[in-house]
């Protein structure tokens, strides 16, 4: 599911009076994502709140606060280049 600001999650369980929707900020939720600028790769998670991190990404990856966080298109789910997100903050020690 697209909004104007970018994707915020999937219609998990379609049906003719209403749908599932898994939003991007649930805990269960993963994304193949990448940094637009670089294109480092890494796995979009939920931090069980309005924040997301990015995880699996090389500690060498080019990542800056304020690159944008784009779908990949590698997990089948998400076409590659919707926005996700901007990054906020860079961790290179593992931490949330």
């Amino acid at each position: 599911m697209l909004a104007p600001a970018g994707v915020v999650g999937r219609d998990h369980s379609p049906a003719p009076a209403g749908s599932e929707v898994q939003l991007l900020v649930d805990r269960n939720a993963a994304v193949g994502a990448l940094v637009e600028r670089s294109r480092s790769q890494g796995v979009r998670s939920s931090l069980g709140t309005s924040l997301l991190k990015l995880d699996f990404v090389s500690t060498s990856a080019d990542v800056k606060a304020g690159d944008s966080i784009v779908t990949s298109g590698i997990d089948g789910i998400y076409p590659k280049g919707f926005l996700i997100g901007k990054v906020v903050k860079v961790d290179r020690a593992g931490g949330a």
